[in-house]
């Protein structure tokens, strides 16, 4: 009942956001604005989109040190294609943490929790860029200042929180002297939280590997600005590569609004709104949504059914989450594994 209902809300959302991103929809003038693109910026593209997913999934390796070898690169770019199928309730990020556990032979609860890592890292990353974009952006006068305080504020805080991060015992010492402030019953339920949720991010408590994690995720992040940046300029829309990352935060972080699957509405909603705050036209900012939201949608999704074919893995069981695929022999761990293990 409460999936029902989950659902149902989503899809209402998606339909009022929908309303809004295209109140007063123009066929002629969208179609006019597709009409005009520049096929030889569209085409530069392809690079730096392909390149996106790649870094992804070489920084979701690293989060795997010390036994890295234990999940190769074809499988990683598997389970990460198959968690961009648009199925509901996240039902393809289940499933790609199930597929690596089973064909990798690691525990299912280290494989989410490198997942989880990496939506901390993303979240971060994201306000930082965010932080460092608006106050370059040319927002209009009455919002400019506003945008400037708000760009400080978030880099302030995005910086401290990565600094929790990078230092868990600090976060560790901060949420025990919150615990002890509260009534024990609570503050037991916090300290057992913070520990379970600080498990997953022992990889970071190694200098090495968190410098390889958050430059992946520099890397990540703006290769995909440049990809935004391209297809902006398709469209003739000449704005700063700081304004193609904000569009790039914006439609991102709406991703994490209940809609229908693949976010459809709230995603053409934050790009409709970004571009005119911008100052495109609406036919502009429209036609931008629709193939922007197209091409970070069908193509993955393409590939993430292609590869759930591969790994033998039918639409029947990623919908459900119900997946039981025959792991095969775990590989050898090198020595050098295996003494880093024993440090642990």
């Amino acid at each position: 009942m409460r999936r029902a209902v989950f659902l149902l809300a989503g899809l209402v959302i998606s339909v009022a956001s929908l309303y809004f991103a295209f109140q007063g929809f123009d066929l002629g003038g969208v179609w006019d604005a597709m009409a005009k693109m520049q096929l030889s910026w569209f085409a530069l593209l392809v690079i730096p989109f392909s390149l996106t997913f790649m870094t992804k999934v070489w920084r979701w390796r690293v989060m795997f040190h010390p036994d890295e070898e234990r999940v190769p690169t074809g499988l990683l770019f598997s389970a990460l294609m198959i968690s961009y199928i648009p199925l509901p309730f996240r039902a393809g990020e289940v499933a790609r943490g199930i597929i690596t556990s089973s064909r990798s032979g690691i525990p299912a609860p280290r494989v989410f929790s490198t997942i989880f890592i990496e939506k901390v890292l993303d979240i971060l990353t994201l306000l930082l860029l965010l932080g460092v974009s608006l106050p370059s952006v040319g927002m209009p006068g009455n919002l400019q200042g506003p945008a400037v305080t708000l760009g400080i504020g978030v880099t302030m805080v995005t910086l401290l929180l990565l600094a929790l991060v990078l230092k868990p015992d600090i976060a560790r010492g901060i949420a025990r002297f919150i615990a002890s402030k509260l009534p024990s019953r609570f503050g037991q339920h916090i300290g057992t939280a913070t520990d379970q949720v600080l498990q997953g991010f022992a990889p970071m408590s190694n200098p090495a590997v968190a410098l390889r994690i958050v430059l992946w995720s520099l890397a990540s992040w703006g290769i995909n600005v440049v990809t935004v940046y391209l297809l902006l300029r398709a469209f003739n829309i000449e704005v700063s590569a700081m304004a193609a990352g904000v569009l790039v935060v914006i439609t991102n972080l709406s991703m994490a609004v209940p809609a229908a699957p693949g976010s459809i509405g709230t995603f053409e909603l934050a790009v409709v709104t970004v571009l005119q705050v911008l100052g495109q036209s609406k036919e502009v900012s429209q036609a931008s949504a629709i193939l922007y939201h197209f091409i970070g949608l069908a193509p993955v999704a393409v590939m993430g059914i292609i590869a759930a074919i591969q790994q033998g893995i039918s639409f029947g069981a990623l919908n459900s989450g119900k997946i039981e695929a025959p792991a095969p022999a775990v590989p050898e761990i090198s020595p050098v594994s295996r003494s880093a293990r024993e440090k642990r």
